[in-house]
């Protein structure tokens, strides 16, 4: 390896040197390679150091962790050099790439794990938002520093630490999945843990109380009808979800097929393709008895039809929980069936 400067004629005529080095190498297959290095001579001789490493590792077929990570942070004008000589191949050649593409790669691979695509585009977001906010181009520029400094940011912009606990995770899984699937080096936000959101309460959230519940269903049965649904449909649809704990849209997707009210208790099945942690449900109502099952008989809804765009949201999440009989034991039974989901 050596390095020179090489010469050039300008509009006058006149020969120039050029201002930054040139590394003269010898790659793997015994070919001769030179890269336009930098300005400064010391930079430039480390630069063909490295360059020697990589091509006897070329050779080896191993790159060291810390060659990669040199790799990461070289311009992409050398690296794109690289690239085409051989000298990176597969996952090296991953470091050239923008963040974009591996944000798309990352997705795309979220999707064929069963993902929905609200989550889809929520990780996809949070991510870009990231990117955007920080300037970054390219993985070697996503480290903790930036993505620390973003979530400060928002909490200098009075963003609560529960939203700053949404975007967190979505970075922590590309992170996690780049190292995972050999396109870095390390996982540089494994350690970042998230906010405390017990010393930042916006929004102090709680169960109904029975007498609350009793009011909601009373209330929503003597309404009149919405979405095609009658006060007294919507009413023991609430009612459905409360012995349940099913969530608006678990609840939309049901249909007839869904129930076994014969069973003791009356349980309720919901596909894993429509559940948020995509295992499956079988929410047992104990609230519900054989005379409820009757009453049922009043809903308009045709067999093979589904619940669409009925106002389950008016159910607040956290009264899921408690059954209008026994407010304890359908809370526990919530946290032992469900698990909260988990991205890769």
């Amino acid at each position: 390896m050596f390095l020179i400067k090489n010469t050039y004629k300008d509009l006058a005529g006149n020969t120039r040197q050029a201002a930054k080095w040139t590394v003269c190498f010898t790659d793997s297959a015994g070919a001769q390679r030179h890269v336009v290095a930098f300005e400064n001579k010391r930079a430039s001789e480390e630069l063909g150091r490295q360059l020697e490493k990589l091509v006897s590792h070329s050779i080896a077929g191993t790159l060291p962790a810390e060659l990669q990570r040199w790799l990461e942070s070289l311009p992409s004008s050398i690296r794109a050099r690289l690239a085409t000589w051989g000298l990176l191949s597969g996952v090296r050649v991953s470091a050239g790439r923008t963040l974009q593409q591996h944000i798309a790669d990352w997705v795309s691979y979220l999707d064929s794990k069963g993902r929905s695509a609200k989550h889809l585009l929520h990780c996809k977001r949070h991510v870009e938002r990231i990117a955007e906010a920080q300037g970054l181009t390219y993985w070697h520029e996503f480290t903790a520093t930036a993505v620390v400094n973003f979530l400060s940011k928002l909490k200098a912009d009075d963003s609560s630490a529960r939203t700053r606990n949404s975007i967190l995770p979505s970075a922590k899984s590309f992170s996690k999945w780049m190292n995972t699937d050999g396109r870095a080096s390390a996982d540089p936000l494994a350690y970042l843990k998230e906010a405390d959101t017990r010393t930042d309460k916006r929004h102090v959230r709680r169960a109904l109380s029975p007498d609350e519940i009793g009011w909601l269903l009373d209330t929503t049965e003597a309404e009149p009808d919405r979405h095609g649904l009658t006060g007294a449909d919507r009413s023991l649809l609430y009612r459905l979800c409360i012995e349940t704990g099913l969530r608006a849209s678990e609840a939309a997707s049901l249909t007839r097929e869904n129930f076994n009210l014969a069973g003791k208790p009356p349980v309720v099945t919901v596909a894993a393709s429509l559940t948020k942690n995509r295992q499956g449900c079988d929410a047992a109502a104990e609230g519900f008895d054989r005379g409820d099952a009757d009453a049922g008989s009043r809903c308009s809804i045709a067999e093979g039809a589904t619940i669409q765009d009925v106002e389950v949201s008016e159910i607040r999440r956290d009264a899921a929980s408690r059954p209008r009989r026994r407010p304890a034991t359908l809370a526990c039974r919530r946290r032992r069936g469900r698990r909260r989901e988990e991205t890769p």
